[in-house]
């Protein structure tokens, strides 16, 4: 069903193109016979466009066909440029998943809370010591720092595969946090290791 929205989106405006030219040069000048500007029917009042008409004798018995007509230009107005918006959008959210990463978002969201919750605990053990403190702090900055990034999963093999070595270093953090004597400084590295390798990967992204 997405696929299918995709290319419809991708459609849109051709299709929308085709009706205008069809309402423009068919059913307009057949219900008036002659051919009045885009731009009259947009933005004229009905006065100058019976005047353009030059048959108001007649035209003034259809002001209210008139009106519809002006309607009906509007809405397909409106309408093209709904199908341009769409269209557009729909190109710059149509990447497809270049492959699958190690850690699912699911998989990769419990990770991420079941280190915050492991840090946090550590932390309420023991807070008198202000490492604990701070790597509680990091891993609260962490979590932020993920949720902002976007999904996985996007983007050319290269950063799929490096998506993949965050993924392994996130599982390493989560084994390092589960020891209780675990140590400050080898963690306190993986979090800057981890930092650095999010950061490359956005690089990647904007050149991507």
């Amino acid at each position: 069903m997405q696929s299918k929205n995709k290319y419809l989106a991708y459609f849109a405006p051709v299709i929308m193109i085709i009706i205008g030219i069809f309402l423009y040069s068919v059913i307009l000048p057949a219900r008036y016979n002659k051919v009045i500007s885009l731009m009259d029917w947009l933005f004229s009042g009905t006065d100058n466009i019976i005047a353009t008409l030059r048959s108001a004798d007649i035209v003034l018995g259809q002001l209210y066909r008139i009106l519809f007509t002006k309607i009906l230009v509007w809405v397909w107005t409106i309408g093209f440029l709904f199908s341009l918006f769409w269209c557009g959008y729909t190109v710059q959210n149509s990447k497809e998943k270049s492959g699958e990463p190690l850690l699912t978002e699911n998989a990769k969201r419990a990770t991420l809370a079941r280190i915050v919750n492991g840090a946090e605990k550590y932390y309420r053990l023991h807070k008198n010591n202000d490492d604990s403190k701070l790597i509680y702090k990091k891993a609260v900055a962490l979590e932020a720092q993920f949720l902002a990034c976007g999904e996985f999963g996007y983007g050319s093999p290269d950063i799929t595969e490096l998506e993949n070595h965050i993924c392994n270093e996130l599982v390493e953090l989560e084994k390092l946090l589960s020891d209780e004597s675990y140590d400050y400084a080898e963690v306190n590295d993986k979090y800057i290791r981890i930092h650095k390798l999010l950061e490359e990967r956005e690089a990647m992204l904007k050149h991507y």
